[in-house]
């Protein structure tokens, strides 16, 4: 349990939760499921995004309780190129 709590393991909640959100709402997006829904069609990719997110977390406590720290830091420094190869494309 004390794996859980070490600032590898947050870092790498948080970056599984970014990345997974973002890739859930463009993916979604990209894929028409707000086409023709009005209002309701932001609220639907939100959904998608953070179901995707939720869905990233809970994978990256079971990574992070069961794999080596190693394989955690390596972890953390992909999702960290992922997420600014996303951030660079965006131009946010």
């Amino acid at each position: 349990m004390k794996k859980l709590i070490k600032p590898a393991s947050l870092l790498l909640c948080l970056l599984a939760l970014l990345v997974f959100f973002v890739a859930g709402t463009a993916g979604s997006s990209y894929a028409g499921m707000a086409e023709g829904q009005g209002l309701a069609g932001s609220a639907i990719v939100l959904g998608y995004g953070v179901v995707a997110g939720l869905g990233a977390v809970v994978a990256a406590l079971f990574f992070a309780f069961y794999a080596s720290h190693r394989a955690v830091v390596l972890a953390n420094w992909g999702l960290a190129g992922v997420l600014l190869v996303v951030v660079i494309i965006l131009g946010c």
